[in-house]
């Protein structure tokens, strides 16, 4: 059985909150986390059966829209703002050449306060 986390738009039929409940995604059964039943979950809910078939109501996962970030974009820009200080400082510290942190792409991705290395296709 799959079972679909509940929401603001989809809330627990049970306890008719919008969190921490499941309900199954053929709309038979509820894990409810608040309202106990007979029947004790291993996740710590309780299992309820939600009626005839044809008075279920049907809960989907929702559909979340992913943003198109372009890495390397990202990347170049922080690669043009990192001095070859930085880069000196940082290879004196990990004890390797200047050289081999330039061809990795080793740059300071000042926003996160982090280094930031291109991810390479092996």
């Amino acid at each position: 059985m799959n079972w679909v986390r509940v929401s603001k738009q989809n809330r627990c039929p049970i306890c008719k909150k919008p969190d921490w409940c499941t309900v199954a995604e053929d709309g038979a059964a509820a894990c409810c986390m608040r309202v106990e039943s007979p029947k004790r979950m291993r996740n710590g809910g309780w299992l309820h059966r939600l009626g005839a078939p044809e008075s279920r109501v049907e809960y989907h996962a929702p559909v979340k829209s992913v943003a198109h970030v372009d890495f390397y974009r990202m990347w170049r820009d922080w690669n043009v703002q990192t001095g070859d200080v930085d880069i000196v400082k940082y290879a004196a510290l990990l004890g390797v050449s200047e050289q081999s942190l330039s061809d990795l792409g080793a740059s300071w991705a000042w926003p996160h306060g982090a280094r930031a290395f291109p991810m390479r296709n092996g």
